[in-house]
């Protein structure tokens, strides 16, 4: 069987949906040949390389780094407030065995060791600012006393009252 020149002539088919372009002969296989030689019958952009450009991997990797720095700012101001909670919380408790003891005892302490020889304390608590049991700089109910009527934090940035 013989085919007429025109019959073997390519034709463009009318564009796909997905906006590619399927190119058929008749002197093919019945559904035709495809520009790009592969199976799927598609050409266009989505069949070249699917690899990223230096410039897609830069944006990236600098939208990871302000990401990151973000998230490293909050846990440093959270390690901050952190300490800041503690800081009230101890020094309350703190406070709260000073006035205990002076209400049953009707004196102040002399040193703060001595809420936990009484046992108003079962320790005493760590300085979060300084990490020192020891640290707590005691305030005198009158000057020139030798008792503990308040407590307060030798660090300058962390005065709770």
């Amino acid at each position: 069987m013989e085919m007429s020149p025109a019959s073997t002539i390519r034709h463009r088919e009318r564009p796909a949906a997905s906006g590619l372009t399927r190119v058929a002969s008749s002197a093919a296989e019945p559904g035709g040949i495809f520009q790009d030689g592969g199976p799927s019958g598609l050409s266009g952009p989505r069949s070249r390389s699917r690899a990223f450009s230096l410039i897609e991997l830069l944006i990236v990797v600098a939208i990871m780094s302000v990401l990151t720095g973000g998230a490293m700012l909050r846990l440093d101001w959270a390690g901050e407030e952190a300490r800041t909670v503690a800081l009230k919380h101890n020094l309350a408790t703190l406070r709260r065995a000073i006035d205990d003891f002076h209400a049953d005892r009707h004196r102040y302490p002399v040193r703060l060791d001595e809420l936990v020889e009484t046992r108003y304390l079962r320790q005493l608590p760590v300085d979060p600012t300084t990490g020192i049991v020891g640290s707590w700089t005691v305030v005198p109910s009158a000057p020139g006393r030798p008792d503990v009527y308040d407590v307060r934090s030798p660090t300058e940035g962390y005065r709770c009252h």
